[in-house]
């Protein structure tokens, strides 16, 4: 399991993204993002996006590890083209259905408020979930703090 870091506007915070590799890809950059997406302004709602690939992106990113994760709770979904849904099909992306989503933001272009929440901090709720429900270790919640912001 992976945290996928994108790049958005300058002096924004970064995209972050929970990535989980298909299994039958050699070089590990196709799989599924489970992500919340949105922005400060509008909220942000749960998205499991199968079939992204990252091979041929011109978008900046980096992937950095976050934690092992037994195959039992991990499904692959075929899919012949990126498919965007919010359907859970395994225990990881039914976890992801228990957290709430970030909502609106009070100072929305004030990235700095600490009232001002993102993506980040879904990721973080949802890291606990998976503590917490015994799919990865707590390891991960060092690992995620020393992820970078921004890119």
């Amino acid at each position: 399991m992976y945290i996928v870091i994108s790049a958005t506007q300058q002096g924004k915070p970064a995209h972050w993204a929970v990535f989980i590799p298909d299994n039958d890809f050699i070089d590990g950059k196709k799989g599924k993002i489970i992500h919340n997406t949105g922005n400060p302004a509008t909220g942000f709602t749960l998205e499991f996006r199968r079939g992204a690939d990252y091979t041929n992106t011109r978008k900046r990113y980096m992937f950095c590890t976050l934690a092992q994760v037994h195959s039992n709770y991990i499904r692959d979904v075929p899919v012949t083209a990126e498919l965007n849904e919010s359907t859970a099909r395994d225990p990881l992306e039914s976890v992801a259905t228990t957290v709430p989503n970030i909502g609106r933001s009070p100072k929305p272009f004030d990235h700095t408020h600490p009232e001002t929440k993102n993506c980040q901090d879904w990721i973080h709720n949802y890291i606990e979930a998976l503590i917490a429900a015994g799919y990865i270790s707590t390891a991960a919640r060092d690992a995620l703090a020393n992820m970078p912001k921004f890119i």
